[in-house]
């Protein structure tokens, strides 16, 4: 596995590394697809309990809000109103999305023509 290193576009300082995912080989992407399929830390959840991880997500990114955003804005150069509005903020809307949409999905049925 190789690492990436990120780079503030804005000074050229180098904020940190992260892994190279596409450096990883399909036969170990299947096998931890599989892994996470078979794990049930999630799947075994309620649909109540799985909305509120991504609610609590949700709130986290919120609370921490400013500091993510300068993270944003060293890692890809955003102005700090754009990385807030459309990268930090929009990410804890999209945790609540899908939140509320756990239990809809969870208690959907699908007929089977019988």
């Amino acid at each position: 596995m190789s690492l990436i290193e990120m780079v503030n576009p804005a000074t050229g300082d180098i904020l940190g590394e992260i892994v190279d995912f596409g450096s990883i080989g399909v036969d170990e992407a299947v096998a931890a697809a599989r892994e996470a399929f078979e794990d049930k830390r999630w799947r075994g959840k309620r649909p109540s309990e799985q909305e509120a991880v991504l609610w609590r997500v949700a709130e986290l990114v919120e609370r921490d809000c400013e500091e993510l955003t300068l993270l944003e804005t060293l890692e890809t150069g955003k102005t700090l109103k754009e990385a807030r509005e459309t990268g930090v903020r929009a990410s804890a809307d999209a945790f609540r999305y899908y939140a509320g949409l756990v239990r809809r999905i969870a208690t959907r049925r699908v007929p089977l023509g019988v």
